[in-house]
């Protein structure tokens, strides 16, 4: 029986990278073009609003083709939608032959792929991306065929397995993620005692008030030059000029 990794990709924030369907049908060529290149087998996936499921078979080469389809589709959101996007991923490895098929189940179904008609699944398993064979080799039973195996899927996951596939799907922020958010904070409260907007901060008659806040982060917080930059939206050297400016 082969092996098999499943991968739960998403963000330190649990953002909806995947809400969107030209999002979603950018990721998807990647998908296909770095497991081409790669030579990496998919069972299996399902988007949903803030992450991917992916079941692929065990390959050596499996980080690279990670590390291809995140850096692939992180220039293409920023470039898209002109934000700053960082992926994170679970792995999960040795699954027991009950859990394979279960997961399977789960993959096949909700927004992208529904199991409700099995027209549409046997659309899906058509799909480029997709390998039945590493599907088929995954499941526990005899499949005297490609309709068996199919009929053999279109069942809903036992709710046990449902709610620890979507337990897994939510991501703890991490420090990185931290930081900003302490960073977010700490912009607001200034911006709530001198009652401006962020944008009115940028102005140039509110130059003072860019020096101070910058002055209020390096002595009251321990938080870096990239980590204000962040928040207020420009490099951290733009930061440091400001700072020694004022």
């Amino acid at each position: 029986m082969a092996e098999s990794i499943h991968l739960i990709i998403g963000t330190p924030d649990n953002l909806p990278v995947f809400s969107k369907k030209e999002d979603i049908h950018t990721m998807k060529r990647y998908l296909e073009l770095y497991a081409h290149r790669m030579q990496i087998s998919v069972a299996g996936y399902r988007f949903k609003s803030g992450v991917l499921h992916l079941l692929v078979g065990e390959h050596e080469r499996l980080k690279q083709f990670l590390d291809g389809v995140l850096d692939a589709f992180v220039y293409y959101y920023s470039t898209q939608h002109n934000k700053e996007l960082r992926f994170v991923y679970k792995m999960r490895q040795r699954l027991s032959a009950k859990e394979r098929t279960q997961l399977l189940r789960y993959i096949h179904q909700g927004e992208d792929n529904s199991l409700e008609e099995y027209e549409r699944y046997s659309r899906y398993v058509k799909r480029e991306l997709v390998s039945v064979p590493l599907g088929w080799s995954l499941l526990s039973g005899n499949f005297r065929d490609r309709e068996t195996f199919l009929q053999h899927m279109v069942r809903e996951p036992e709710p046990a397995y449902a709610q620890l596939f979507t337990s897994i799907e939510v991501f703890e922020p991490d420090k990185l993620s931290k930081r900003r958010a302490r960073a977010k904070a700490f912009l607001d409260q200034f911006l709530e005692s001198r009652a401006l907007s962020l944008e009115e901060l940028m102005r140039e008659e509110h130059r003072s008030s860019r020096f101070e806040l910058i002055r209020a982060f390096r002595e009251e917080t321990d938080l870096s030059f990239r980590d204000i930059g962040y928040v207020l939206g420009m490099s951290h050297t733009s930061v440091i000029r400001i700072l020694r400016e004022g």
